[in-house]
């Protein structure tokens, strides 16, 4: 039995796998805050409150 009980599939996966995590100093911080994220399509709609795609 295995410790972690992943699949062969699993495992070749996740060799593949190239994220990782950056970490934001203060100033990089500071102005991810203050950007827009879209996240959903209604987001991208109202980008900066100013319609941009028209239903």
């Amino acid at each position: 039995m295995y410790k972690w009980v992943l699949t062969v599939a699993q495992i070749r996966l996740m060799t593949s796998d190239y994220t990782h995590i950056e970490y934001l100093d203060r100033d990089k911080a500071k102005a991810e805050a203050r950007t827009e994220r879209i996240e959903s399509v209604d987001d991208l709609m109202k980008l900066g409150g100013i319609p941009v795609i028209k239903k």
